[in-house]
């Protein structure tokens, strides 16, 4: 059990730190390809999809081994990675999306590897639904996952504020995750546009400061209205929905716990 535990936070360091370098080092090339947003990272999105689809199926292996998750909490996962996909179809004002709630609430009742799975499960099985399948989907898979990984992690903290303490934490922490996730996912094709003014765009050779202040403009100009439609919903569901569905999860969770039985007692002479 606990070799199986270790393995399960190694491989989920290999996954972050994969998903980290992906996001990152095209700013670290000398010459990037300005293919435009659709065809970024067209030539290692498939080994990075390849690669990351089956790790998190050993993942998963990984967690059910060391006692994190067990069968009914796999079938739920499976069934609500799919019911997510299908919330992420309708849009909100402005674009506000629905997709972030469950893996925020799954994370913080189940744990942060429960939250991670149902996030990067959510955008796999939407690419399918939806036919978006193309050099995007390892980025959203990984940005998401970390939204719900995060609320888990959050769970330590937020436990000992109470039940109102910790609604209020989630809500500020999706009202927070809602531009995080925009921010994120911009630079998967960010350094790859071409046709933007000198002061928006990225180019190699930029120093550190030049490129956060770059970026700044072009989220600003392109991404903050739909973040902020996307965080103010993510606030308002949580509010709505927070309390009632930590319940019923929390409910489901201490329900198929294994049970836990005690030695019994010698006799007394």
């Amino acid at each position: 059990m606990k070799l199986a535990a270790f393995l399960s936070r190694l491989l989920f360091s290999i996954v972050t730190l994969m998903g980290v370098a992906a996001f990152v080092y095209p700013f670290f090339l000398a010459h990037v390809q300005r293919s435009g947003e659709q065809f970024s990272h067209a030539a290692d999105a498939p080994f990075l999809f390849g690669a990351l689809a089956p790790l998190l199926i050993v993942v998963a292996v990984v967690e059910v081994r060391a006692g994190r998750l067990d069968s009914k909490q796999v079938a739920l996962l499976g069934i609500l990675a799919g019911i997510n996909a299908i919330l992420r179809i309708p849009t909100g004002l402005a674009g506000a999306k629905l997709i972030y709630v469950l893996p925020i609430l799954c994370g913080y009742a189940f744990g942060p590897g429960f939250g991670f799975l149902l996030g990067a499960a959510t955008m796999a099985v939407s690419a399918v639904i939806t036919g978006g399948i193309g050099p995007w989907v390892p980025f959203q898979m990984w940005a998401l996952g970390w939204v719900g990984g995060g609320a888990g992690l959050l769970r330590p903290i937020l436990g000992r504020l109470g039940e109102g303490g910790t609604i209020a934490g989630l809500v500020a922490y999706g009202w927070v995750a809602g531009y995080m996730y925009g921010a994120l996912l911009n630079l998967w094709f960010w350094p790859y546009l071409g046709a933007l003014s000198d002061q928006l765009s990225w180019r190699p050779g930029l120093g550190l400061g030049t490129t956060v202040h770059h970026y700044w403009r072009f989220y600003l100009l392109t991404s903050l209205q739909w973040d902020s439609a996307a965080a103010i919903a993510n606030a308002i569901l949580l509010i709505v929905l927070g309390r009632p569905v930590i319940r019923l999860l929390t409910r489901f969770r201490m329900r198929f716990a294994p049970p836990i039985f005690l030695p019994a007692e010698s006799p007394s002479p």
